[in-house]
């Protein structure tokens, strides 16, 4: 008996028709038999190796038989109403190396693939697909697995004094946002729980009130008369507490709030509907030289471009071509944050409250998201897992209550844990990586952004990087090239 391996490309959409009468000649006796990966074997028609009928292949299979000087090429057979696809193919018929073939050539070849369905991932497909292209998500479990699957949503602009360009880059994508998701929600149907709430911050002494004059300055120069940003003298007294807010309040019309899950339900969905998503397949090595990346099954998939986005395990994938830009250390860790969400009535007109690293994130709903942490050395704690929650550390939480006391009261509802990215390479410090790998033009890093990621993955300059029919970006941060 001789075994194979077999590659495959799934095909998003018009599945190619294999007319009557294409060649499916093997050898000389004919392929009866498979297995699927851990299945039974499976009876095909013996006449499978004469003229077949015309069939729907959704696969091109590519089996390289162990040992073998050539390929066999064969289209995936749909058996009794079920496609198959395969790991590990046994032949019970030998000298397949000598077989005559014809190769039924996928009808749209994948141009893109991306690893990893968090919000830069899926927005980087979504972003290749509008243009046109054939696109490939890959993602080790399901969408929204990681940092982007939590319930926070805080969409917070930096402070609008002492300008750059990477402030200005997060202005055009926090002002931009409403429209964009208005967008997506026409196109999927699904609500996104965006609402621009805006943000209190309270001034806690002197010196903050005096900065203010700067900042408010600044809001009116940067934010195009859009949004403005204000200091309050006496702020929502029964939302922020006076005795936290001693000195006022900052408040910002520009930051907002939008439900992380229902916004990447929205993504999905778009992304089902015109192109592919694995869940539930993880890649362990990408090889841009050869066009592919490789799954842990064993599964080969090749595309034009591969952008790796699947946040802090993009590190492992991304080392051996980013290293040497780090004298070889470790390019990034991930850090872990938790949070919880509360039951609290409101009418939802409720702005966020932040100061100090903790995060108050009014829902629709009744739900307020509370957060968050970030554990460095999470790994060698009594929680380890990325995602099992460490009940021992609620600090935040205590500081959220101290600042919105009137949620001392609301129940509990849900707790969460994640893994933020982290990037640490050297001269750019924790900025993210938004980009093409030097010295790799098909292959691509969205890694990083820390915590301004969801106001910023929307941007036309990052689907560039996902798309051949992008120009070179130019018009992002200088920090975060290459």
């Amino acid at each position: 008996m001789r075994t194979g391996w077999l590659q495959f490309v799934p095909l998003p959409d018009g599945f190619q028709k294999i007319q009557a009468g294409a060649k499916a000649q093997f050898c000389n006796g004919a392929l009866r038999h498979f297995r699927p990966a851990g299945g039974k074997s499976i009876a095909i028609d013996k006449n499978m190796c004469g003229l077949c009928p015309a069939i729907d292949a959704g696969i091109v299979g590519i089996i390289k038989l162990d040992g073998a000087r050539e390929c066999v090429f064969i289209p995936l057979y749909i058996v009794s109403g079920f496609a198959f696809v395969l790991n590990r193919l046994c032949l019970l018929d030998e000298c397949l190396s000598q077989a005559h073939y014809t190769m039924i050539k996928p009808k749209n070849p994948i141009d893109c693939v991306v690893i990893g369905a968090g919000i830069l991932g899926l927005w980087a497909a979504r972003h290749a697909i509008r243009r046109g292209e054939q696109v490939l998500v890959i993602e080790k479990r399901q969408v929204g697995a990681g940092a982007s699957g939590g319930f926070l949503g805080a969409l917070m602009p930096h402070m609008p004094d002492s300008w750059n360009a990477k402030k200005q880059m997060q202005f055009e994508g926090l002002a931009s946002l409403e429209d964009v998701i208005a967008e997506l929600e026409a196109d999927t149907g699904i609500e996104c729980g965006f609402h621009r709430c805006g943000r209190l911050m309270p001034l806690v002494h002197e010196g903050m009130r005096n900065i203010m004059g700067q900042r408010i300055a600044g809001a009116n120069e940067h934010w195009q008369d859009k949004f403005q940003m204000e200091m309050l003298d006496q702020p929502l007294q029964d939302w922020l507490s006076s005795n936290i807010a001693q000195y006022g309040a900052s408040f910002d019309s520009l930051s907002a709030r939008v439900d992380p899950r229902k916004y990447l339900a929205a993504l999905r969905a778009f992304i089902e509907s015109r192109a592919s998503l694995l869940e539930g397949k993880e890649v362990v090595s990408v090889e841009p030289d050869a066009n592919r990346v490789i799954l842990k099954s064993g599964e080969i998939i090749h595309a034009d471009r591969i952008v790796v986005s699947n946040g802090w395990e993009a590190y492992p994938l991304l080392q051996p071509f980013m290293g040497s830009m780090n004298n070889d250390k470790s390019i990034g860790r991930g850090v872990k944050g938790q949070a919880v969400l509360v039951e609290y009535n409101h009418d939802d007109t409720l702005p966020i409250v932040y100061h100090d690293g903790t995060y108050v994130v009014p829902h629709a709903g009744n739900r307020v998201a509370i957060g968050s942490t970030s554990l460095r050395d999470w790994q060698e704690s009594a929680y380890p897992e990325p995602d099992t929650f460490d009940p021992t550390d609620m600090e935040f939480y205590e500081k959220a209550l101290q600042l919105v006391p009137v949620l001392r009261s609301a129940p509990i509802v849900e707790r969460w844990a994640g893994v933020r990215p982290r990037n640490t390479l050297e001269g750019r410090g924790t900025e993210p990586f938004l980009g093409p790998v030097p010295g790799r033009e098909n292959l691509f890093a969205l890694v990083g952004g820390f915590k301004i990621t969801f106001g910023v993955a929307h941007v036309d300059w990052i689907g560039d990087f996902a798309s051949r029919y992008g120009s070179p970006a130019t018009s992002y941060p200088e920090q975060f090239k290459s």
